[in-house]
């Protein structure tokens, strides 16, 4: 990875998504997808300038939804593609558990307030 990919991923891996997507970078932006939602998840997360990764007691985390969708139609589009699908497979089984996650976290959060 170069110097300027390694900034941006750090200052704001939302809009090298962004441009990943604009160029047409399909696996870079799928890597980058899965990589930011393991770093938000806590794996690597000072390589995104994430301070806290998601728990029930750390300021909240996101993920930048518009653009990850915008990928998954770019993958879509091609959908006799097999690489593609696998592709926008990686990118839904990655979602998928951070949502599991971000339940955990949120009925923790809601544990903790009523005690």
């Amino acid at each position: 990875m170069c110097l300027i990919t390694n900034f941006l991923q750090k200052v704001d891996a939302a809009e090298l998504l962004r441009l990943y997507l604009n160029y047409d970078l399909l696996e870079e932006a799928v890597d980058l997808v899965s990589e930011y939602v393991d770093a938000v998840l806590g794996k690597g997360h000072q390589y995104f300038g994430i301070e806290f990764p998601l728990s029930a007691t750390a300021p909240m985390v996101w993920l930048p939804y518009s653009s990850i969708d915008q990928l998954l139609q770019a993958l879509g589009e091609n959908s006799a593609n097999s690489h593609n699908i696998a592709l926008s497979q990686k990118i839904l089984d990655k979602l998928e558990d951070y949502q599991q996650k971000v339940d955990k976290a949120t009925r923790d959060l809601l544990y903790r307030r009523n005690l």
